[in-house]
């Protein structure tokens, strides 16, 4: 948890709320196998997710006593406000409704915008973890209208 002399952030810390877009391009092999009315294919899914470049926390100002006293906001809008995504996978096809299972890979850090904060002449980086990247398995379930 990012602290010093004086100073903590606030109790909140942990919970790193943001909006994510997710533009990307959906790339869909012709039918590999059918079987009756069901026809499986192969995608790949690969695009960006971006949030909104701008973070902001409350740094909890503290007494000898180490209790609050008073609160300033620390704000920034550098740091890293998108990632690489790449889905891939296999598809099911049955009538309108679509099954996929796949694996994902994200370069999604989402530190990334607190990582850039700086109170009292420390950055929020030294405080954090190692960035690092994910890796995941999901599965989708998809009506076509």
């Amino acid at each position: 948890m990012p602290q010093g002399d004086g100073w903590r952030i606030g109790d909140d810390y942990k919970k790193v709320q943001n909006f994510y877009l997710r533009p990307s391009l959906h790339l869909v092999t012709p039918t590999l196998m059918k079987i009756a009315d069901a026809q499986l294919r192969l995608f790949a899914e690969p695009g960006f997710i971006m949030n909104i470049p701008y973070c902001n926390v409350g740094v909890s100002l503290l007494d000898a006593h180490g209790l609050e006293r008073d609160v300033q906001n620390v704000s920034t809008s550098k740091g890293n406000w998108y990632a690489f995504d790449c889905k891939a996978g296999l598809s099911l096809f049955i009538d309108n409704v679509s099954i996929s299972a796949g694996y994902q890979y994200s370069t999604l850090d989402v530190l990334g915008m607190r990582r850039e904060l700086v109170y009292n002449n420390k950055q929020f980086n030294d405080f954090y973890s190692k960035r690092k990247v994910q890796h995941g398995g999901f599965v989708t379930i998809g009506y076509h209208f």
